[in-house]
């Protein structure tokens, strides 16, 4: 059963999406990795299983506040005028014609890797941190630079 330190996780690979839980402590270790994200070790919601899923198929990797969301909740995307610094607010289409914009880290990574930590920068949305697989996406856009990270916490 997860815990208070698990974080809800959604998977949307091709044949559907995919609810369950990270532990915290898994979270923490694919964020500070400087490898790509190969696979996710989650609790699947329904059945309580452990589970590695191969991230090379999924859409994205999706850390929710809450597992139904709001379909009917409209993207706000923004950028304040702070100064800029170590983000990069950047806006992915997939190739499904979904468009999400966030915060990213502004190193190396971004360009090198197989995928991308994103901070959505709506905070009435549903997802606080997704990780999009570069291989799903039509297109990248770099919007802005912005001074400060506030990430949510689990």
């Amino acid at each position: 059963m997860p815990t208070t330190t698990s974080a809800k996780v959604v998977v949307q690979l091709p044949n559907g999406p995919l609810k369950g839980f990270v532990s915290e402590e898994d979270l923490a270790t694919y964020q500070s990795t400087t490898m790509d994200l190969e696979e996710l070790v989650m609790r699947i919601a329904k059945t309580d299983e452990e589970r590695s899923i191969a991230v090379h198929s999924a859409k994205g990797i999706f850390f929710v506040k809450d597992f139904d969301g709001n379909p009917d909740q409209p993207n706000i995307r923004f950028h304040d005028d702070s100064k800029p610094a170590g983000y990069l607010w950047v806006r992915v289409t997939f190739k499904d014609g979904e468009v999400l914009e966030g915060m990213i880290d502004n190193t190396y990574d971004f360009i090198a890797a197989k995928g991308i930590w994103i901070t959505p920068s709506d905070p009435t949305s549903n997802n606080w941190l997704v990780y999009v697989l570069k291989s799903h996406l039509n297109g990248f856009e770099v919007l802005g630079m912005r001074q400060v990270l506030h990430r949510r916490t689990i």
